[in-house]
């Protein structure tokens, strides 16, 4: 069965839709139009059938940005990137002959442009922007008087906007305006996007695996910055199979599933990731990671992660797991008294000199992490059976307790989580 998604477009912009919608084997894309953006706020009641919401004007998210925090339900939104300003710069100059530094413009976040204009070498004034992230709370209103107040100071000859609705305004203010259109291949990312993460909020195979990355003195993340991290996040994505997306005010958010849970699991002490990071990237930045079983619940845990690394000064990671324990700081070796330990499992627990530095190997290698049987299993490489007997020694000597479960997948039994009791 395909997943449904909503897509929210203006009614001048279906054709794009119509010719993505024949191409799509796993999901369903259905057309919401409207001609206001302040339309939207009744389509998104229409759409409750519909598992995903794909945006297609920054306007239109802003406007039911707090209703989609309160129904939880996943979105997409088209962004507004280089390719689309260099195409809308473009033809301001071959049109209208316009100059940069007499343009105004409205953006959902500005940091585009500034690499448009670095890469193009422009040597000019930047243009005045209004920038949605500065104002949440932007309106059709609010960015037509910012324009128009311009105009009036005679600052502008011309008005770049990313809305229609503001476009129609300044159009009947008699200011020459020109708006920044959606482009098929921005359309197809989106998608393409769209598609990816819905596959992980259905998956029923294993744990979603969320991340959020963020610096911790933002107002000190700069373009260099924000590009060192990206180029480490990069390389991390190709190398887990993890999906990353560039969001807000210097954030990046990652999806994954296998690939991205066995780094974990295989690196809770060293965690190469964060030493490249700390390696590469001038500013601290907080890595925060959360499990689930859907996309929505990693997402979740991955904020209350985000909270703990926000009490740290240097760049940190912490993950929240499916049961919201907080485990970490990852990458950071935490101390094991291996005498004491290997005192209770030969005289306690009664393993072998073998298996008890095998254990002892094992726990550090987790870093004292909580762990399973078939966790056990997988590091000893033996079957579930002897790991279990294994684990049952451990518990008869009172070595390790139960702390807790984890469900790894949607069908079966949840499994049970051991820590150290000594």
């Amino acid at each position: 069965m395909k997943g449904k998604v909503a897509v929210f477009v203006r009614e001048e912009n279906t054709d794009l839709l119509h010719n993505l919608q024949s191409n799509q084997e796993k999901i369903e894309l259905l057309p919401f139009t409207y001609q206001k953006a302040d339309e939207i706020n009744t389509l998104i009641e229409r759409a409750f059938i519909c598992d995903f919401y794909l945006f297609t004007e920054p306007l239109t998210y802003l406007y039911v940005k707090k209703k989609l925090t309160r129904k939880k339900n996943p979105s997409v939104q088209l962004k507004v990137d280089e390719y689309m300003l260099i195409r809308a710069i473009h033809q301001l100059e071959v049109t209208y002959h316009r100059s940069l530094n007499r343009i105004a413009m409205d953006l959902p976040d500005r940091k585009p442009l500034n690499r448009v204009l670095k890469d193009l070498k422009i040597a000019t004034d930047e243009p005045y922007v209004y920038d949605y992230i500065k104002d949440q709370e932007a309106t059709v209103e609010k960015i037509a008087a910012y324009h128009i107040q311009l105009w009036q100071e005679d600052k502008i000859d011309h008005v770049l906007t990313s809305s229609t609705d503001v476009k129609m305004k300044l159009k009947e203010a008699g200011i020459p305006v020109s708006v920044i259109d959606v482009t098929y291949p921005n359309f197809v990312d989106a998608v393409k996007k769209t598609r990816s993460l819905m596959m992980l909020e259905s998956h029923d195979a294993t744990q979603v695996v969320a991340g959020y990355l963020s610096f911790k003195y933002k107002q000190q993340a700069d373009q260099d910055a924000v590009l060192e991290l990206k180029a480490v996040l990069d390389d991390f994505a190709r190398k887990t199979d993890t999906l990353v997306i560039e969001t807000a005010n210097h954030e990046f958010a990652l999806f994954g599933t296998k690939g991205l849970l066995d780094y974990i699991k295989q690196n809770y002490r060293t965690f190469p990731l964060l030493t490249k990071i700390r390696k590469y990237v001038r500013i601290p930045v907080n890595m925060a990671f959360g499990l689930g079983l859907k996309a929505n619940q990693a997402l979740h845990h991955a904020k209350l992660a985000l909270e703990k690394c926000q009490l740290e000064e240097e760049s940190i990671a912490y993950i929240v797991n499916d049961r919201q324990d907080i485990l970490g700081p990852l990458g950071v070796k935490k101390h094991i008294d291996t005498s004491k330990l290997y005192q209770a499992l030969i005289h306690k627990a009664r393993l072998n000199n073998e298996l008890s530095y095998n254990f002892i190997n094992f726990i550090k290698d987790r870093n004292n992490e909580p762990f399973s049987s078939h966790d056990v299993a997988s590091f000893y490489n033996v079957t579930k059976r002897s790991a279990e007997r294994t684990v049952n020694k451990l518990l008869t000597g009172e070595v390790i307790k139960v702390s807790g479960e984890e469900r790894p997948y949607l069908k079966g039994r949840p499994r049970k989580l051991f820590t150290l009791n000594i």
